[in-house]
């Protein structure tokens, strides 16, 4: 297990809402690669095969989309992949304080940048092989540090993200962002003001797009209402978008057909056990009524699987 380390520039601008990024995937201005104290350069032209789509994790403009491990913001766009969608506007949902939630963590960075437009960054992730260092959708998935600052942890002890994690994370990174998300769970802060275990979802909460006219609104009041866990909440748009409603039998029957997908451990048992000897559980089996009986730190996810390759096709094997 070695560490892989990107330095670069996080671009203020580019979150809501002047631009679209929201609190747990930021755009990373790439500058090096480092490997183990080496530098490498593999990932320039490199592409990740997986869910049948093909995304390269350097897009032309030298940016990396970088995804922070362990940790789940609340939405703030999600269109659904479903044949049945009307329109991406018509089904580019959010959730309440994903808002609040982005515009909080521009403020910070801007206030360790001061009058600077970006801010020098660094992203870390423990990895042995190649194909670990991005998830499903091309993103790179590791801890961002600015100034001194771990980002990740930052924003779940400050109650604007929800821990969330997957079984390649090691379990010292769990237990950083387990304390953390006790703190906030604990003084009720910010989102965690407003968490909700019921499965209950807006369709008429979507994506407000930045304008040429300026900064739009937040509506603070409506994002002080009831909260789940972003990843349940991606699977209620998902089920309203193919059955028009959320209902106990529009969610049995989604659930049933995500079945062979959606596995996780018990995070207790993870800690004490491993992946390995760990017990598996069908996302479908945790839902209970009109309820999902776990907290967002009480499981672990596995990840969907994915392939990088080079510039010329074929598959990343080694760091150099």
């Amino acid at each position: 297990m070695g560490l892989l380390t990107v330095y670069g520039l996080i671009e203020l601008d580019q979150f809501w809402p002047i631009g679209q990024s929201d609190a747990d995937t930021t755009k990373v201005k790439a500058r090096r690669f480092v490997y183990q104290n080496r530098r490498t350069k593999i990932f320039h032209g490199a592409a990740v095969h997986a869910m049948g789509r093909s995304r390269l994790v350097i897009d032309r403009k030298g940016h990396l989309t970088v995804r922070y491990q362990g940790i789940d913001a609340p939405e703030l766009h999600f269109q659904p992949r479903s044949p049945r969608r009307r329109s991406a506007r018509d089904c580019d949902f959010r959730q309440y304080a994903g808002e609040s939630a982005t515009m909080a963590l521009r403020a910070y960075l801007q206030e360790i940048a001061g009058k600077a437009g970006d801010l020098a960054c660094e992203v870390r992730t423990r990895v042995e092989h190649p194909d670990d260092v991005f998830d499903a959708y091309g993103r790179f998935v590791g801890d961002v540090w600015v100034g001194g600052v771990h980002l990740n942890r930052w924003l779940v002890r400050e109650g604007w993200a929800f821990p969330s994690f997957y079984a390649s994370m090691m379990q010292e990174e769990i237990r950083t962002l387990l304390e953390a998300g006790e703190h906030a769970a604990r003084k009720k802060t910010n989102i965690w003001s407003s968490f909700s275990d019921e499965l209950a979802f807006d369709p008429s909460l979507l994506y407000r797009r930045p304008t040429n006219d300026g900064p739009v609104a937040i509506e603070t009041a409506r994002d002080r209402r009831p909260i789940t866990m972003p990843k349940i909440f991606r699977r209620l748009a998902t089920c309203y978008v193919m059955h028009g409603e959320v209902g106990r039998s529009a969610l049995t029957s989604y659930f049933a057909r995500r079945a062979s997908q959606d596995w996780c451990y018990s995070t207790r048992e993870f800690l004490e056990q491993g992946a390995a000897a760990s017990t598996p559980h069908r996302l479908a089996d945790l839902v209970r009524g009109h309820r999902f009986v776990k907290r967002p730190a009480d499981i672990v996810f596995k990840e969907q699987p994915s392939r990088i390759v080079g510039a010329d096709g074929r598959a990343i094997r080694s760091w150099s």
